[in-house]
């Protein structure tokens, strides 16, 4: 069963705030339960995970990562 985007966004939400606050061994357990729900590769989860809720740059813009008013 594939999720769609709407329901991904709110995985990431639940998952964003306990990854950034947990230790490096506990972001490994996290990151192994994010990326079964979800399907996303393993590097990229990481990096969404890491970065939800910061600006980051986007080509020549920047974006905020998880902002809702996309």
């Amino acid at each position: 069963m594939r999720l769609t985007m709407a329901e991904r966004r709110v995985l990431v939400k639940a998952f964003a705030g306990r990854y950034q606050k947990a230790t490096k061994k506990a972001r490994g357990v996290i990151l192994d339960e994010f990326v079964a729900a979800t399907g996303y590769n393993r590097r990229y989860a990481a990096w969404l995970l890491r970065s939800h809720g910061k600006k980051v740059p986007l080509g020549r813009r920047w974006m905020v990562v998880g902002d809702a008013s996309k």
